[in-house]
C-alpha cells in the first residue's frame, strides 16, 4: 500500500517504509506559513508552523510505534540531509552515517537509454511487397518512422487514459448502422435506437458520446428515408476487399455500397465534426486516399468504372462527393510507383502536427 502521511492516521501496519526522509520533505512546509508570521497566527489563534510540525511528528510517532519493522531512506550529500525528525524518532545509533550508493548504483545511474530513435533507420526493403491499406499509406506519407514502428516491427500502442480511444466511438457507430441495414427492418429512428441500446458500455465518456449520437442521427434517418424514396438500394455492407493495382496489393473494408437509379455509390461513414473534402488546391498535400482505394476495389469487384465515392458526414447528415477523384487517382498512381524500393530510410517527419497525438511520441 502506498499512501501519504495523513492517510496513515489511525492505521497500523506490520512493516513501514518511509521514502525521501529528508529535511526538504519532512516536515512538510505549508504554503500558508509563507504569508503570515507565527506571531500573527498566534494572535489570531491560527495553527503556527511549530504546531503543524508537532502534529506531523505525532503522526509519524503513532505510525512507527505500531509497526514491527521500520525502514527509512534518504539522500545524504552536500545539499541534502536527513530530516531532523530522525534524531527524535529513532535511536541515533541506528541511523547509518555511511552511504549505500554502491548498493543502489545499478538502479540510480546505469539507466538504459533508447538512443536509436535519433539515428537513421535504413532497411533493405521493397515496400511494394507490403499489403497496403489507406490507413497504413496515410501513416507512411505522414511519417516514415511511425510507419516503421507500427507496421514493420509491430510496436504496440500503450493506452492508459480513461477516455475512449479515437476509433472506439466510430467503430460502434459503424457497427450499429451495419446491424440496422442488414436486419432488413424498416428504416426508422425507433429501430435505430434499439441497436444503440444493445451497446451498454461501462465507460462513462463513451456512454455520453453515444447518447449525443442518438440525437445526431435523427437527421441521418430522415435523409436516408428520402434517399430510399428516390430509388436507393443497398448492394453491400462492410465489404472487405484485397485487390492489386500498379503491382501492389491494396486492402480495406468499404462501409457501404449503394445503387441509386442504376448508378453505383461508394459510401464511407465519417463521425468527425470537421470533415473536409479535398479540392484542387489542397489535394497536392493530401495523404488520405481512402475513397480512391474504395473506387479501385469497386471497379474490380463490380466491374463498374463510373462508381461515385462519397464521404457520409454523419455529424451533419451530409453526403460529400470526392470531387477530385481523377486527379487523386493520378497522384495515388505516382505514390504507388514510388513504393517499388530496394532501400528505405525511415526518417521522422519534420512536421509538428502528426506528432501531436502520435502514440510513439515518447
Amino acid at each position: 500500500t502506498v499512501m501519504g502521511l495523513l492517510e496513515s492516521r489511525a492505521v497500523t501496519f506490520d512493516g513501514v517504509i518511509i521514502c525521501d526522509f529528508n529535511e526538504s520533505f519532512v516536515p512538510k512546509r505549508s504554503v500558508k506559513d509563507k504569508f503570515l508570521s507565527s506571531s500573527v497566527k498566534h494572535f489570531a489563534k491560527l495553527p503556527t508552523s511549530q504546531d503543524r510540525e508537532a502534529l506531523q511528528k505525532y503522526y509519524y510517532t503513532q505510525l512507527l510505534n505500531s509497526a514491527k519493522e521500520v525502514a527509512i531512506s534518504y539522500v545524504q550529500n552536500e545539499t541534502m540531509q536527513i530530516s531532523r525528525f530522525a534524531n527524535e524518532l529513532f535511536d541515533k545509533r541506528l541511523i547509518p552515517q555511511t552511504s549505500k550508493d554502491e548498493e543502489y548504483k545499478y538502479i540510480l545511474y546505469n539507466q538504459k537509454k533508447l538512443t536509436h530513435l535519433n539515428s537513421d533507420i535504413t532497411l533493405e526493403i521493397d515496400l511494394s511487397k507490403q499489403i497496403w491499406s489507406a490507413t497504413s499509406l496515410k501513416t507512411y506519407l505522414e511519417c516514415k518512422r511511425k510507419y516503421y514502428l507500427h507496421y514493420i516491427i509491430g510496436l504496440k500502442e500503450h493506452y492508459s487514459s480513461l477516455k475512449p480511444q479515437a476509433f472506439e466511438l466510430g467503430s460502434i457507430i459503424h457497427k450499429i448502422l451495419e446491424m440496422l441495414y442488414s436486419s432488413k427492418c424498416e428504416l426508422t429512428y425507433e429501430n435505430l435506437i434499439k441497436y444503440f441500446n444493445e451497446y451498454r458500455n461501462a465507460n462513462a465518456f463513451l456512454k455520453l458520446d453515444l447518447e449525443v449520437w442518438k440525437l445526431k442521427l435523427k437527421d441521418f434517418i430522415e435523409l436516408e428515408q428520402k434517399r430510399l424514396e428516390n430509388g436507393l438500394s443497398i448492394v453491400d455492407l462492410e465489404k472487405a476487399f484485397l485487390v492489386e493495382h500498379k503491382g501492389i496489393k491494396l486492402k480495406g473494408v468499404i462501409d457501404r455500397v449503394d445503387r441509386v437509379n442504376g448508378n453505383l455509390e461508394i459510401i464511407d461513414y465519417k463521425t468527425s465534426n470537421s470533415l473536409k473534402v479535398d479540392t484542387l488546391k489542397t489535394m497536392e498535400k493530401t495523404k488520405d486516399f481512402q475513397l480512391e482505394f474504395y473506387f479501385l476495389a469497386c471497379k474490380e469487384l463490380y466491374q463498374e468504372a463510373n462508381a461515385k465515392p462519397y464521404y457520409y458526414d454523419l455529424s451533419n447528415s451530409v453526403l460529400k462527393e470526392e470531387v477530385v477523384l481523377e486527379e487523386k487517382l493520378e497522384l495515388l498512381d505516382f505514390i504507388l510507383d514510388s513504393l517499388h524500393t530496394s532501400e528505405v530510410c525511415f526518417e521522422m517527419t519534420e512536421e509538428k502536427a502528426p506528432c501531436q497525438f502520435c502514440q510513439f511520441k515518447t
